[in-house]
């Protein structure tokens, strides 16, 4: 496949018309000659026609050249109007196209490329040469060229939840440079860019995690979680995302709620609390339509957040693990009010109370 690749022949060919001399232009010649490269071949020949006797008085270098080519050299002083080959202007920077070119063939050839991984049934192609010159942890066994294409999906180590979009995010980053713009791709690329020492990939997926809609927030705290606790990565995207939840919980799926790590659970409520101790609308409104203003507040002075967050309960052990959270979520477990009896109801009496014994 001709790729075309303007910019790097004009590079190339810049270089060497720049360090051509005439210790090592024979030696030049000789090779664009082999290759039948006929514009570097006549580069060449424009610098030994410039010093021709010197060029030919070197005897080692041009009885090594063969006969044919050292006829050719030989003619250029017969001839009275030689027209050489000279480097173009520079063109457009093409190199990024050049790439994405070669990303979007390698996903429709299924000859195409080296390696490839394999995600819920699709599978997205690669060239591990590309993978690991952005990387150092991309470090794949080398194969033989008649090996053919490798599965890396289990060297690679495909987490569970990342979709093949999600993948193809990580590629077009890699091959061409293109950014996140899917919040959702950017959750789940995020610890794959992490782990994979994707620095610059990790950077703009947390920017890209900020923008948090009602259909992305768990799942982006699902992520964040595991970066909460000693040696906090997302604790501030964590909290915002809590945050979000709290003020747009009239428009919350809580479907899935109960699949949920109970810290998210714990943290939402957390943030609930906070809002209605600083008096926000959006915790009033949600906090009213399970247990009132009223009897929430009355829980927070209690202090019952404040004793789930002491110092023996932040739900982290010494070794960083997770502590059992059924103490925490019973502190929270409340009941409604009961609802007031309707208008012009009678309270039903009391039964009298039993006879005193004589």
């Amino acid at each position: 496949m001709c790729l075309n690749l303007k910019s790097l022949r004009y590079k190339l060919e810049c270089w060497v018309r720049d360090h051509l001399t005439m210790e090592n232009v024979h030696a030049a010649l000789k090779q664009a000659h082999e290759l039948e490269l006929g514009d570097l071949k006549s580069l060449t020949f424009a610098f030994a026609f410039k010093s021709l006797k010197e060029f030919v008085a070197n005897k080692a270098a041009t009885n090594d050249l063969g006969i044919d080519l050292f006829q050719e050299v030989v003619a250029l002083q017969t001839e009275s109007d030689v027209q050489f080959y000279t480097v173009p202007d520079a063109p457009a920077d093409d190199v990024v196209r050049d790439y994405k070119n070669l990303y979007i063939s390698i996903q429709s050839d299924p000859k195409a490329g080296d390696a490839y991984v394999n995600i819920r049934g699709e599978t997205i192609r690669f060239h591990k040469a590309i993978l690991e010159a952005h990387s150092k942890a991309f470090k794949f066994a080398p194969l033989g060229p008649s090996a053919g294409q490798e599965n890396l999906t289990d060297v690679i180590g495909i987490a569970d939840d990342m979709s093949p979009d999600a993948m193809r995010t990580v590629l077009k980053f890699i091959y061409y440079g293109e950014n996140v713009s899917n919040p959702s791709h950017a959750t789940s690329t995020v610890t794959f860019a992490k782990r994979m020492l994707l620095h610059d990939l990790e950077k703009i997926c947390e920017q890209r995690m900020r923008d948090m809609t009602k259909d992305n927030v768990l799942q982006l705290m699902a992520v964040t979680i595991q970066d909460v606790g000693p040696g906090e990565s997302f604790p501030d995207i964590f909290q915002t995302a809590a945050a979000f939840v709290v003020d747009n919980v009239g428009v919350m799926n809580f479907a899935k709620a109960e699949e949920c790590d109970r810290r998210i659970l714990l943290a939402i409520l957390k943030a609930w609390q906070t809002q209605v101790r600083e008096g926000g609308s959006g915790a009033a409104g949600g906090g009213a339509a399970a247990l009132g203003a009223e009897e929430y507040a009355g829980q927070e002075d209690a202090g019952e957040v404040e004793e789930a967050e002491g110092a023996g309960n932040t739900g982290w052990t010494e070794e960083g693990g997770h502590a059992d959270y059924s103490q925490q979520t019973a502190m929270y477990e409340v009941t409604t009010a009961p609802a007031p009896p309707p208008a012009g109801a009678t309270s039903p009496r009391k039964p009298p109370p039993p006879p005193r014994r004589k």
